[in-house]
């Protein structure tokens, strides 16, 4: 594929996957911007030139660097991502959760329930 096309992964839901037909105008921008700069990196191995260029880490530029080998080299493959938020997923190490609940379970949600400041 060459840039600028759209690849055809199972038909108009693979580009709706892709995020392309749900981009608005300005992620569109983003991503064009995106591909002009990786893919020039993906030739040239640029990082720290292509980083002050779109204002972000190297670490950030090796990101997209990845998303873009990994994908099929258009702007889409660059289309910002959203964050979950970490939704679903724990904050804690397991060892930590698990002595978080035991404690609560034991000295708070007991008969003789504990004040907050006393199990704390």
């Amino acid at each position: 594929m060459h840039n600028g096309e759209v690849g055809m992964v199972n038909g108009v839901a693979g580009v709706a996957e892709l995020g392309v037909l749900t981009a608005s105008a300005e992620e569109w921008a983003v991503a064009v911007r995106r591909a002009e700069v990786i893919g020039r990196l993906a030739r040239e191995q640029r990082v720290r030139v292509a980083a002050a260029e779109l204002g972000i880490s190297r670490r950030q530029v090796y990101g997209l660097l990845k998303r873009w080998r990994a994908g099929s080299g258009v702007a889409s493959d660059l289309l910002p991502r959203r964050s979950s938020g970490g939704r679903g997923r724990g904050r804690l190490p397991e060892e930590i959760e698990a002595l978080f609940l035991e404690v609560i379970r034991t000295r708070y949600l007991s008969k003789q329930r504990s004040s907050v400041t006393t199990v704390y």
